[in-house]
């Protein structure tokens, strides 16, 4: 007999508030963005320091953050993606969510 899966909850997170009622609430995960690079410019987004923290809270919880790449780049905006890679590249992010195969090189 096969085991039954469970689906995951994944729920968004446009800021620090938001990221905090979703694991309160019984998320299993959160997705959300940087203060660049993510669809939702109208949410508050984090900062590398603010998504250390907000991913270092959801593991103590046993819950998992996946981080946004959703926008289409321009040429022009790959070295500051990279960037922002490399000043998040300590973070144990569980996943990337990136709307664009491009990004996954980075």
């Amino acid at each position: 007999m096969s085991k039954m899966r469970i689906p995951e909850l994944l729920s968004p997170a446009g800021d620090r508030e938001k990221f905090d009622a979703a694991l309160r609430y019984g998320a299993d995960a959160v997705y959300l963005a940087g203060k660049r690079f993510g669809m939702r410019a109208a949410s508050g987004n984090f900062t590398p320091d603010e998504l250390r923290a907000a991913v270092s809270d959801a593991h103590a919880l046993g819950k998992k953050v996946y981080l946004t790449l959703n926008i289409l780049p321009r040429d022009e905006q790959y070295d500051e993606i990279a960037g922002f890679l490399g000043e998040i590249s300590d973070i144990p992010l569980d996943a990337f969510i990136a709307a664009s195969p491009e990004l996954c090189g980075l």
